[in-house]
């Protein structure tokens, strides 16, 4: 079993609440703060290249997946992001 920071564990789950879960957990070890799935946005938050960076090292750490770093700025919610996440995991990305 990996460790990522702060004890995140990084196995696998499947099933979209642990993975949103998962998403909240990455983005609140990023910004240092509270955050909210569906209403704090990546801008709002203060995020910047190094976050978005983060945050794609993170998920391919904790999800097994690769994204693109444009993706956190048009996914730019930890729900929508973990959404993405799903469908790129599930094999049908455009």
């Amino acid at each position: 079993m990996s460790e990522c920071f702060d004890g995140m564990d990084a196995t696998r789950s499947e099933g979209t609440v642990e993975d949103q879960q998962r998403m909240l957990d990455i983005w609140q070890n990023i910004f240092k703060t509270t955050v909210k799935s569906d209403s704090d946005f990546f801008d709002d938050l203060e995020g910047d290249s190094m976050a978005a960076a983060a945050i794609v090292h993170w998920v391919k750490v904790v999800f097994g997946v690769q994204i693109p770093m444009v993706e956190v700025f048009d996914q730019s919610t930890p729900a929508e992001l973990s959404a993405y996440v799903d469908t790129v995991r599930s094999g049908s990305t455009n």
